[in-house]
């Protein structure tokens, strides 16, 4: 994500065992290690290369998205892997209709190379 002095994105904090907490944000100051994005009173500190969120003790507590669908695309596709790794873990044949070609081209979709050839 590229970052503007005023520009308005998106902090989405992340509890683990709850839901995500969404605030929109503009970011006020941009450094060299730090974009700095306020709430109110509350300043984020933000790092520029993926747009993660640091507490003062630079702990990750969130990210920073440029608006809600990037957030919500980001989720689904977070939501769904996991769905599918759950559905692999016990997946043991494959349906005759699926060929060979099939899978490498879901692998290749996925980014993942399983061609030996």
């Amino acid at each position: 994500m590229d970052f503007h002095i005023g520009q308005s994105a998106l902090a989405v904090l992340t509890d683990i065992g709850s839901s995500d907490f969404v605030r929109p944000v503009v970011v006020e100051t941009i450094g060299y290690k730090w974009v700095h994005c306020r709430h109110d009173k509350t300043l984020y500190k933000v790092d520029p290369l993926d747009g993660a969120i640091y507490d003062r003790d630079e702990c990750q507590i969130g990210m920073i998205y440029p608006d809600r669908q990037a957030y919500d695309e980001a989720k689904h596709r977070s939501i769904y892997l996991a769905r599918l790794r759950r559905a692999f873990s016990g997946y043991n044949a494959i349906p005759g209709s699926v060929s060979a070609a099939d899978i490498l081209e879901s692998a290749r979709l996925l980014g993942l190379d399983i061609s030996s050839d």
